[in-house]
């Protein structure tokens, strides 16, 4: 089973790593979403995000606001390794591993937030 890692920065400023062992997640603002944001950032379920042969792949569930990839507005598209996934005003980089038997994991991180966001960036 595959293992989807989304590293988000949330609207506040706050860092956070999250790994689903699964081979689809949930963007949204719902209880059932594996990847949960505030109610004025998302829908209920906001995105869905799907592991593939070829890679990662995104769909728009919900369009206000419209979630973007790397800054441009998305239906349905497959997700490139270092691009910026935007649902409100939270930011994600995506990626994919194989499974590893941990389940649901979230780790907040304590680093400096002006670093890491620049650092993603710098990276699309």
């Amino acid at each position: 089973m595959s293992v989807l890692r989304f590293q988000i920065q949330h609207a506040n400023g706050r860092q956070e790593q999250i790994s689903v062992e699964a081979e689809r997640a949930l963007i949204g603002s719902g209880a059932h979403c594996e990847i949960r944001l505030p109610l004025d950032q998302a829908a209920v379920e906001h995105v869905l995000v799907q592991v593939g042969a070829g890679g990662v792949f995104v769909q728009a569930l919900h369009f206000e606001p419209p979630p973007t990839i790397g800054g441009v507005p998305f239906t349905q598209a497959p997700l490139p390794p270092d691009a910026i996934l935007g649902v409100g005003q939270s930011q994600m980089m995506v990626g994919v591993s194989e499974g590893d038997g941990g389940g649901l994991k979230k780790k907040e991180q304590k680093s400096n937030p002006v670093l890491l966001f620049g650092s993603i960036i710098g990276l699309a």
